[in-house]
């Protein structure tokens, strides 16, 4: 598939032959598919992986279908060659992929999942460790 809306053609003329790999249950890659599912009307066997990295490995060698993973763990696979982003789940582009059109542009208005990490640390951390950390 060279977009969304040919893979989700392909899922639909194939019900139950594709699967997708996530980073484990409850992932924000595994509620993300599972958000596509349900808005597009397929169904895709979810394979869930202990991490990113070991679901990585399956992806780009054929082993799952397809996934949903953050930006920063695949850009450069995708940069590579290894593997192909046929959306973004964000509300825009995102600017390390502007020929990617998102979710939403492809035929699923409203639709967006993005990820977020961030930093944390016990409330009694040292300010010398806070401003070495920043």
């Amino acid at each position: 598939a060279k977009n969304l809306r040919e893979f989700i053609a392909y899922a639909k003329r194939n019900p139950a032959k594709l699967s997708y790999g996530s980073a484990g249950n409850g992932s924000a890659g595994h509620l993300a598919f599972e958000y596509l599912k349900m808005a597009s009307d397929v169904f895709m066997l979810h394979v869930p992986y202990k991490g990113t990295g070991p679901m990585l490995t399956d992806l780009i060698s054929g082993r799952v279908d397809a996934s949903a993973i953050g930006a920063a763990a695949i850009i450069p696979f995708i940069k590579s060659g290894k593997v192909r982003c046929i959306a973004t789940g964000s509300a825009q582009r995102l600017p390390q992929l502007p020929d990617v059109p998102t979710v939403a542009e492809q035929g699923y208005p409203g639709f967006e999942m993005t990820q977020w990490y961030g930093m944390l640390a016990p409330a009694s951390l040292p300010q010398a460790h806070i401003d070495k950390l920043a």
